[in-house]
């Protein structure tokens, strides 16, 4: 597994699994771009929108693609409302 990879996947599993804030401090930088209409661009925004995931909250990955340095990931949000949210 690349570094690249490997970096993503445990920031998303302290994230979304752990529903871990202060995983932004660590894995965030200041210039972070949202690609979602959900949340605001910035390290603070999605501090935010950790911070207020419900209890049931969970994230199902589905794919991880790397190419280099640039990883994406396709999986399935469960809580945000009362469908799941692909992306």
């Amino acid at each position: 597994m690349s570094n690249a990879k490997h970096t993503v996947l445990t920031a998303v599993g302290e994230l979304f699994g752990k529903r871990d804030p202060s995983a932004v401090d660590r894995w965030v930088a200041v210039g972070y771009r949202q690609h979602s209409a959900l949340a605001a661009d910035g390290p603070e925004a999605l501090h935010g929108l950790v911070s207020g995931l419900p209890e049931g909250f969970r994230y199902e990955g589905a794919r991880v693609i790397a190419d280099g340095d640039l990883v994406a990931l396709h999986g399935t949000y469960h809580g945000f409302g009362p469908d799941p949210l692909v992306g």
